[in-house]
């Protein structure tokens, strides 16, 4: 577009479109979605260091990984005799 229209012209028209796109969202009263990036898998993977270290400190999660029960035993049930 910049060797066809020149750069000033180029400048101009993205412009244009951001603000089309700013205008569509703002009165729809919508959030941007970006469909390149997932921001879910983003999110978790900058909080799942923090996640399972919380895990561990408080016993859910063994340091070799295995889950746990919150730092309570397990006791088995016993049958009443009949």
């Amino acid at each position: 577009m910049v060797i066809r229209r020149g750069h000033n012209r180029t400048i101009v028209a993205i412009a244009h479109k951001l603000l089309e796109v700013i205008y569509i969202l703002i009165s729809r009263r919508v959030p941007y979605k970006d469909s390149t990036v997932d921001v879910e898998e983003v999110i978790v993977r900058r909080n799942a260091p923090r996640w399972i270290q919380a895990l561990k400190k408080f016993g859910y999660l063994k340091p070799d990984g295995v889950v746990g029960l919150g730092g309570q035993k397990k006791t088995k049930m016993k049958k009443k005799p009949e």
